[in-house]
């Protein structure tokens, strides 16, 4: 392997990132430079092999110290390669990052298996669901009690319709999101959705009541042959009704036959995750690279 260079946002080739990320073994939505220019602006990286080989580093400072972060909305980013990876590529790629950061909190990529005898890495939980096969396949796999949800909400008829506005999904979200989240990620939410339409690759599906009041909403990203439920959102109705269960399956059903992995994007959490799973979709593991080499006189902690 050629040596790694560090390259400033300023430096980086946006034309040949995107070859590589077109042709990586595992490439995927968050790592394709138009959506890192709206997640994280500023993006750095580290590139060898004339971009056959990459990793986008979101970084900030705090402080004058700089540090790499997990942005919202980007689930997993790591090594990306055309050539094939390794244990071994990755540790490179890690032993490679500039001695001025000090601190990472950072979502790798499932293809990316760490050596965890070298470098102490957190594992997270996605679930992914093939759609390849034919609905009523799929169906069998779902749990009985995903299944009553999905009765019981077409007993209340609900009623599933896409072509949401951009504008109407944001403020739904903003409005029944649990944790506060600042007005300028929300913006550039709002772009990514707004992005991901006009290059044909995202859906907005809403969920409305019989009196006609959006109940739940999600958006699903679509490249490198996975959906992304980048957004999900219920209301208190949505949740007395199980919307989200018919969205999810109304979804499914409509894709279901094509060479689609519907990536749910977590969780770690048990409810959430057993609401995945009542889909039929199975674990995937994913690891988060963190360290601490702030001086000792340095107390804050960026999460």
């Amino acid at each position: 392997m050629s040596s790694i260079l560090y390259l400033k946002h300023n430096d980086i080739d946006q034309k040949k990132w995107d070859e590589c990320i077109l042709n990586s073994v595992n490439g995927n939505i968050y790592a394709w430079s138009w959506y890192l220019n709206l997640a994280c602006p500023e993006w750095e990286a580290l590139v060898c092999e004339n971009y056959e080989t990459v990793m986008p580093l979101p970084v900030r400072k705090k402080y004058g110290i700089s540090y790499i972060y997990q942005p919202y909305f980007m689930q997993q980013l790591g090594v990306f390669s055309t050539n094939g990876l390794s244990p071994d590529i990755l540790q490179k790629f890690i032993e490679a990052l500039p001695t001025n950061i000090k601190f990472a909190d950072y979502n790798l990529n499932f293809h990316n298996q760490p050596d965890g005898n070298k470098i102490k890495f957190i594992q997270n939980t996605t679930y992914h669901l093939d759609l390849i096969s034919d609905y009523p396949v799929l169906i069998r796999n779902y749990t009985e009690n995903t299944r009553r949800n999905i009765r019981k909400s077409e007993q209340h008829k609900i009623l599933i319709s896409k072509g949401m506005q951009v504008n109407t999904l944001i403020k739904f979200k903003q409005k029944t999101a649990p944790g506060k989240m600042e007005e300028q990620e929300y913006d550039k939410l709002r772009q990514i959705v707004s992005k991901s339409i006009m290059k044909g690759a995202g859906e907005i599906y809403g969920a409305y009541t019989e009196t006609n009041e959006l109940c739940a909403a999600a958006f699903f990203a679509f490249s490198h042959q996975y959906s992304y439920m980048l957004v999900a959102a219920s209301s208190e109705a949505g949740k007395d009704l199980s919307a989200m269960f018919l969205l999810v399956n109304t979804f499914i059903r409509e894709h279901s036959g094509k060479n689609i992995t519907l990536d749910f994007e977590g969780s770690n959490i048990a409810g959430i995750a057993r609401f995945f799973a009542g889909f039929g979709a199975m674990p995937v593991y994913y690891y988060k690279l963190r360290f601490n080499h702030l001086p000792f006189y340095i107390k804050w902690i960026k999460k």
